[in-house]
């Protein structure tokens, strides 16, 4: 299953947040209104998440400087996760 791409958005009540074309990605209960600007920026964190997991492969690969495996892994993992 594929998710809607973004860049998605917080509504203006603060508690919807839409894709560019206006359909409602998520719905947050008002109780936890204030996760609505971090569901909102998923999209972009994981664009930015698999651009630096994509350099820091280079820059191991190459021999460049030190990259935790660790890092890599944890980023992987979460990749993963969001697919």
């Amino acid at each position: 299953m594929a998710y809607t791409p973004g860049p998605w958005h917080v509504g203006p009540n603060g508690a919807r947040i839409y894709a560019t074309g206006g359909q409602t990605v998520a719905v947050v209960n008002r109780l936890n209104d204030a996760n609505a600007p971090l569901i909102a920026a998923v999209p972009d964190l994981l664009d930015a998440l698999n651009a630096t997991r994509r350099e820091l492969e280079r820059i191991h690969r190459q021999g460049d400087a030190y990259v935790n495996e660790t890092i890599l892994n944890m980023a992987d993992v979460a990749i993963a996760k969001a697919k």
